[in-house]
């Protein structure tokens, strides 16, 4: 626990701070990132987390959401007081996977959906199905080539109404989301199949190896 909270404060409080990326970690989107969630995640597994109640968790996630949409709003004023800047908010701040009120929220979000009754049985299927698959969103949209494509393709949707920039937000959301658990699974049903074929059988491998030179 000592050493998760040591890497927390190291690399999401000193980590993110605006105009330093002094551990490089690319605003979230780097390997030693995904290796402190993951870390983050196990540690919840092996260990749970506090039984507080449901509401408590839901709380300090708007609370923290409130927080961090203050400090963007703080931000732009010193920026536009001072610094003569534009009257932009910091969303760099505000949406840094590495933002550490960002973390408390999406820890206390993940323990209240944990916590969240599904009664029913074809639901709770289907989310044990998609969950491992959804990673497959993440890992397509942060892809280089992929991110390369489509960096300024949404620029368009700023000139809709309101509401339809909502649902056109939504939607695209969606859209990425089966996309990527679409492909993350043609991905498992290959490896299975390549399993099943010996191709990934340890036993074949190493004789492969160890197999003397006939040459």
């Amino acid at each position: 626990m000592k050493i998760i909270l040591a890497g927390l404060f190291l690399f999401s409080v000193l980590g993110s701070i605006p105009g330093s990326d002094r551990y490089g970690l690319a605003g979230g989107y780097s390997i030693l990132w995904l290796l402190m969630m993951y870390l983050v995640g196990a540690y919840l597994k092996l260990h749970g987390y506090p039984h507080l109640k449901n509401v408590v968790y839901l709380g300090i996630y708007f609370l923290a959401s409130l927080a961090n949409l203050l400090i963007s709003d703080s931000l732009s004023w010193v920026k536009v007081r001072f610094l003569h800047g534009d009257d932009k908010l910091f969303l760099g701040v505000v949406i840094a996977y590495t933002n550490p009120l960002l973390v408390l929220e999406a820890v206390c979000l993940f323990i209240w959906l944990l916590r969240f009754p599904i009664k029913s049985l074809w639901l709770q299927k289907s989310l044990l199905s998609l969950s491992p698959l959804s990673f497959g969103a993440y890992l397509l949209q942060t892809n280089p080539f992929v991110y390369t494509i489509i960096t300024g393709a949404y620029t368009r949707l700023s000139i809709m109404k309101p509401w339809w920039l909502v649902l056109a937000v939504l939607g695209l959301a969606i859209l990425w989301l089966l996309a990527g658990c679409l492909l993350d699974y043609v991905r498992n049903l290959i490896f299975r199949k390549l399993k099943t074929q010996g191709m990934f059988n340890h036993k074949v491998i190493k004789s492969i190896l160890t197999e003397p030179s006939r040459t």
